[in-house]
């Protein structure tokens, strides 16, 4: 099990998951797929289908960060290095959890892991709760824009200059 990383009040614990952490990767995803559903593109096939294997790469592949609260995840992030750089996604918040910083907390937590390098989100609109977020993170807006394949929506790439500056 991984090691709580950082504990910023008694009972939330943010954790960097390993591969054997891949049942929290797994029930954070899912959890984040049930609730904001229009938020997250489910991967193919869907992540409720995904092997024990496929989960352990995925926590190989990308370093996840979660944070519980009383045993059960309030909240995740994931990292991954794309070819255009740093990439952070799947970042959601149990909606009973929401604003009390759990999310900074967590995407504080990857930026330690790629200083002096340019990192990338997309956001899919409309979401300007997640747009505030970056923002005050210190993302920028970079106005552009990229197609999904669902119903004519977009998403919105921003862009964090320099991760040192933001812990």
């Amino acid at each position: 099990m991984a090691a709580p990383e950082s504990d910023s009040d008694a009972t939330t614990e943010y954790l960097i998951l390993t591969p054997d952490d891949w049942l929290l990767a797994r029930e954070a995803r899912l959890a984040a797929l049930r609730d904001s559903p229009e938020f997250f593109l489910p991967a193919e096939p869907h992540e409720s289908s995904w092997s024990a294997a496929k989960w352990r790469t995925s926590c190989r592949t990308g370093r996840w960060a979660v944070a519980r609260l009383n045993g059960t995840v309030v909240g995740m992030a994931r990292l991954t290095h794309e070819p255009d750089g740093p990439h952070i996604g799947w970042v959601w918040t149990d909606p009973r959890h929401r604003r009390k910083k759990i999310a900074s907390e967590l995407i504080g937590m990857l930026l330690d892991d790629v200083r002096e390098h340019e990192v990338f989100v997309w956001v899919i609109h409309p979401n300007p709760d997640a747009l505030k977020l970056y923002e005050s993170l210190g993302f920028e807006r970079t106005k552009e824009y990229q197609e999904l394949g669902t119903a004519g929506r977009v998403e919105e790439r921003l862009r964090l200059s320099d991760a040192t500056s933001q812990r």
